[in-house]
């Protein structure tokens, strides 16, 4: 029964098409951030303002001036630094350095 009512509501409202489907693209934070990890790209985009935050931000030790995107062009990972207003691309890593004289 549930089967049927399951089959008949994807007819009413149409099954999603596979050609319509993209998966999420992800990204990641790591460096001094409060909670380093992968994170999913929203549709919408983001930059690395947003990527840090949604990292719960910089820890005491993170420098703001001191970031970096590192992305994979032609299969070799380009490091580049950033701006806070940089936009971010799907695979991108955002890292934070510590401030200089913070290493330990």
């Amino acid at each position: 029964m549930l089967f049927q009512i399951l089959s008949l509501t994807l007819v009413l409202i149409g099954a999603p098409s596979p050609t319509a489907f993209v998966e999420e693209g992800r990204f990641y934070v790591t460096g001094h951030v409060k909670t380093p990890g992968s994170y999913s790209m929203p549709d919408a985009g983001i930059t690395v303002e947003q990527a840090i935050k949604l990292a719960g931000g910089i820890t005491e030790r993170g420098d703001s001036s001191q970031v970096k995107i590192i992305r994979k062009i032609d299969g070799k990972s380009i490091e580049t630094p950033a701006k806070l207003s940089d936009s971010l691309q799907a695979n991108d890593v955002v890292q934070v350095l510590a401030k200089v004289g913070a290493e330990h």
